[in-house]
């Protein structure tokens, strides 16, 4: 009786479980409303990035900031402190130990990078991809999309984007080019809505500082 007992509670979980699985468009419309929704973003992030060529592979670390509409910085802390901040004008990209900030308008940084304006909440991934449920799937907590850019990009062939099955937060994004190089990001400790100073989004070009546009 008892074994029976365990049987059919299991059946019972397994059923529900099964049920709870959403389909693909689901979930891209579960993170599509999750990032439409999200005003503001302040996230840690590791990056890895190997490159196939020199067989060699560098690390990084540091704090994403997002404010709608259209701001961002990627504050890099280690190995070397680099910044790129992109505002409603401007995309500055400032590195400290170079004595050097490159400077462009904000919409070339979109235009040539889709997982950026997803991520600042300008672009939409069923416009901007073909997407698939990935291979990789699995991580019984995460959903894993395999993405293909419906346009060529210059640095993206293939994205891999990992997200949470309860509160679909981008968990991690794993970016192919078309040299097999591989870019992996990932996302902890998210904190969002809550206030940011427009100000962080504001860069005023230090003294000694070449500027090259």
């Amino acid at each position: 009786m008892k074994l029976k007992l365990f049987f059919l509670m299991s059946l019972v979980f397994f059923t529900t479980s099964v049920q709870a699985e959403l389909t693909l468009e689901a979930v891209v419309e579960q993170i599509q409303q999750k990032y439409n929704a999200t005003d503001t973003l302040e996230v840690n992030f590791t990056q890895t990035a190997y490159n196939k060529a020199l067989n060699q592979t560098q690390s990084a670390q540091g704090m994403l900031y997002i404010k709608k509409p259209g701001m961002m910085r990627w504050d890099y802390i280690t190995p070397e402190e680099q910044s790129f901040i992109i505002n409603d004008k401007t995309f500055w990209w400032y590195t400290p130990q170079n004595r050097q900030v490159v400077k462009k308008e904000s919409q070339s940084a979109f235009d040539s990078n889709l997982p950026l304006a997803f991520i600042s909440g300008i672009g939409r991934l069923s416009q901007d991809f073909n997407i698939k449920f990935a291979a990789e799937q699995y991580q019984q907590d995460m959903y894993v999309l395999d993405m293909l850019p419906k346009k060529p990009q210059v640095n993206i062939n293939r994205m891999l984007f990992k997200v949470d099955k309860k509160q679909f937060d981008i968990q991690e994004v794993i970016m192919y080019d078309f040299y097999e190089n591989v870019t992996t990001i990932k996302f902890a400790k998210h904190s969002i809505n809550k206030p940011i100073d427009t100000e962080r989004f504001h860069f005023e070009v230090p003294p000694g500082v070449r500027i090259v546009e």
